[in-house]
């Protein structure tokens, strides 16, 4: 089910494109006619989603890239600019976790994910911004989490991440309002992805059943409807979760 159009031709940088939810994105980006710099660490799975959506590679193209890397980032946004013009849509999905209690956390784990989960927003969003600036349009998605509204138990350090991404995109959304930039912060509840997948070893326990969960591509349409909206509407905040989700 299209938009109307008002996702055509409009560009965008996603980042952790490869599976899940940016992967989803992706998808249901160019089915509406979006043109995409899809980024994420797994070049070859990123490569071949960018020849399955786009077999000319005119208007999809792999960057493959850690955001946790900051001269990453910047080639990132650099060369979507370079072949696109412009972005018109930053979409910083990218992000991984890694649960424990505090007292129990490897240390290098934590960097691994601060790194992911804020500093690759952050990285992405700093460099993406002059663009935008200048043109006085743009939209900026921050995919963040319900575990960063309320502390996830046994995800304490993720839940940290999700906060510090929430005041980001708080803090932003009061920064760039003077130049006509909107900024939405999707927060998703329990996804169906790698994280919960029976498939995957190192799954957690799912606390719903599978078939409850929502879907990439429920996030993914939901997150993209907001993108779709006229210049005058701006949605900052989307939250969704499983009917069946309590918290």
């Amino acid at each position: 089910m299209t938009r109307n159009g008002r996702l055509s031709g409009m560009t965008a940088v996603i980042t952790g494109a490869s599976r899940g939810i940016g992967r989803a994105l992706a998808e249901v980006g160019r089915r509406d006619g979006m043109k995409l710099a899809l980024s994420a660490r797994n070049a070859g799975a990123l490569e071949t989603l960018a020849r399955e959506l786009d077999p000319t590679g005119q208007d999809v193209i792999a960057v493959p890239g850690d955001v946790g890397d900051c001269a990453s980032c910047q080639g990132l946004i650099e060369e979507a600019e370079r072949r696109f013009g412009h972005i018109d849509v930053l979409m910083n999905n990218a992000g991984l976790a890694i649960g424990g209690k505090i007292a129990d956390t490897d240390p290098r784990d934590v960097d691994l994910m601060v790194r992911t989960n804020f500093l690759g927003a952050y990285y992405c969003t700093r460099f993406a911004l002059p663009g935008m600036i200048a043109r006085k349009q743009g939209h900026i998605v921050m995919m963040d989490s319900v575990a960063g509204y309320r502390y996830s138990p046994g995800g304490s350090i993720y839940s940290a991440t999700k906060f510090a991404m929430r005041s980001l995109a708080e803090a932003l959304r009061s920064e760039v309002l003077e130049y006509g930039i909107k900024v939405t912060a999707v927060y998703p509840g329990m996804t169906l992805t790698t994280y919960f997948d029976p498939d995957n070893p190192d799954a957690l326990k799912p606390p719903i059943p599978l078939e409850e969960m929502l879907t990439a591509e429920d996030v993914a349409e939901a997150t993209l409807a907001t993108v779709g909206l006229p210049a005058r509407v701006s949605v900052n905040t989307v939250v969704l979760r499983p009917t069946t989700q309590k918290t």
